[in-house]
């Protein structure tokens, strides 16, 4: 009998760890020697440089006007969903400015993209940092339960500052990640690989 409870909670413990699998590789934005050859990401522009002020690792990627972005496709298919992340940063001496529309802001997005890689459109903005967010604190933004739509081959994660250029200072963006939303089959694996657990420790101690 123990051993059946055995290979439930590893079933489970499996399941939890597909679960959280981060869809995107190298989120911590380690590597490369400028802009244009960070590992797994693709770039453009010219606007921004690689920075040591970092929240995951030992670097992070600046930005100072919105000609410049990055982006990594991630694997995804029609009907599932997905949860976004990303950390923005302004640090005080170089403070993210207001341009004079008030336009300007950073963020990501998830866009969806066919097998002849058309976009599918429908992309998906997650919340927005802003020249009114404080200095010298990262701050998260995020998507949640973001589902890919009907046609979906694979996914892109966006980031870059969009609406206008800022009036002054600099973004840093870091710890970028995707993430699977378990469907409700793999929660319910989950919940019966707890119980499992829970009366295995009960069978141990007796």
């Amino acid at each position: 009998m123990r051993k059946v409870y055995a290979i439930v909670v590893c079933i489970g413990m499996l399941a939890v760890a597909g679960a959280r699998a981060d869809l995107i590789s190298n989120g911590s934005l380690e590597g490369g020697t400028g802009l244009s050859d960070v590992p797994s990401w693709t770039s453009w522009g010219t606007d921004g440089a690689l920075d040591g002020t970092a929240h995951e690792g030992t670097q992070s990627i600046k930005m100072w006007f919105n000609s410049t972005g990055f982006y990594q496709d991630f694997a995804v298919t029609a009907g599932e969903s997905v949860n976004g992340s990303l950390y923005c940063y302004t640090a005080s001496g170089d403070k993210y400015g207001w341009d004079v529309g008030n336009a300007t802001y950073a963020a990501f997005k998830l866009e969806w993209f066919n097998s002849s890689e058309d976009n599918l459109g429908g992309a998906i903005y997650s919340t927005h940092f802003t020249p009114d967010n404080a200095a010298d604190t990262w701050t998260e933004l995020t998507v949640n339960n973001a589902v890919a739509p009907a046609g979906t081959a694979h996914g892109r994660m966006v980031f870059s500052i969009e609406g206008a250029g800022p009036g002054a200072g600099s973004v840093l963006f870091d710890s970028a990640s995707v993430t699977a939303v378990p469907e409700p089959g793999t929660l319910a694996l989950m919940g019966l690989s707890m119980l499992g657990l829970l009366v295995f420790r009960k069978k141990i101690r007796k």
